[in-house]
């Protein structure tokens, strides 16, 4: 988020420190993210730990967090028993705070991709090792429902109800129209056709986009584990294959689980759902809620990375 949240900071931080036995003497907001808020608290000992503050509950059961214990590279919880710290209405956690540049703020060399790629192969062998993680993957679309009437309205003569990033929108979009339809209808054939396949799954992190990877040096921090699921391998591994050190990442990830390969059904698959759900999402958020000016914009240059990600920009 790109504000601070409408919530009395001073008694978060009280009740964090309650339920933690930690002492704060400093908080600074750090304006990222996109579904929480986050700050940056030091201890009275210079500790320096990440403070996420959330409106929705935690979906992921606490037993999946516990498989990921093992891995040092995964962060996760810490100090609150329990996890998470339900206050007026916020969920808080409280995690180790790792220094470092994001994949997305820099891009990781090919020492860097070899790591990460040992180190998701040995998060997907705790589905051996730890069990199953609890959400399933089932190819369903999630929000594609509606993408039709949101292609409906934008390719309106003007778009009802339309403001000025509603307005944008249609102008960002309009030349691909035609496009995002076609895509949608080869999405719906594509899931027809994986439901019917036997496919191995392992356990995911299910977001491991740029901004959720973090490097410092040689070693490589996996943050957010909002969306762990039991899912193909290429669930993580397609957020990694347009990489220049790719095939440094599947070298490291061979390391652990010789002769792994990229499916292309589920690629493509994944492709598709990724790209359509992404729109879907950005309509919403333009079309359907209020935003201050600056959190429109960062919404139509999301826009705008999208179409360039599937070679539209």
């Amino acid at each position: 988020m790109l504000n601070e949240p409408p919530l009395d900071l001073n008694k978060a931080l009280d009740a964090v420190a309650a339920a933690s036995g930690l002492a704060f003497q400093h908080a600074e907001f750090i304006p990222k993210g996109e579904v929480a808020w986050c700050y940056k608290l030091t201890d009275r000992q210079n500790r320096a730990f990440l403070l996420r503050i959330a409106t929705a509950a935690p979906t992921v059961p606490r037993s999946d967090i516990e498989k990921l214990r093992d891995l040092a590279f995964v962060i996760t919880p810490v100090a609150i028993d329990g996890m998470f710290l339900q206050h007026e209405g916020y969920t808080l956690a409280l995690y180790e705070f790792v220094a470092g540049a994001t994949m997305w703020d820099q891009s990781p060399n090919a020492a860097q991709m070899e790591v990460t790629g040992r180190s998701f192969a040995r998060l997907h062998q705790t589905a051996r090792t730890k069990g199953p993680f609890a959400h399933r993957e089932d190819f369903s679309l999630p929000l594609l429902d509606d993408l039709p009437v949101y292609l409906d309205r934008l390719a309106a003569s003007e778009p009802p109800d339309a403001g000025a990033p509603a307005l944008q929108l249609k102008r960002k979009l309009s030349p691909h129209l035609a496009f995002i339809e076609g895509e949608y209808d080869k999405l719906l054939a594509h899931q027809a056709h994986i439901r019917q396949r036997e496919i191995p799954f392992v356990n995911c992190h299910g977001d491991p986009s740029p901004k959720n990877l973090i490097f410092a040096d040689e070693r490589m921090a996996l943050i957010d584990l909002d969306d762990l699921i039991y899912a193909p391998k290429e669930t993580d591994l397609l957020y990694f294959s347009d990489h220049p050190h790719f095939e440094s990442f599947m070298r490291g990830y061979r390391a652990i689980v010789p002769h792994a390969t990229l499916d292309a059904d589920i690629r493509a698959f994944y492709g598709r759902r990724w790209f359509l759900g992404e729109m879907t999402e950005l309509c919403v958020e333009i079309l359907e809620r209020p935003h201050t000016a600056d959190e429109y914009a960062h919404y139509l240059e999301q826009v705008d990375d999208i179409l360039e990600d599937v070679g539209l920009g």
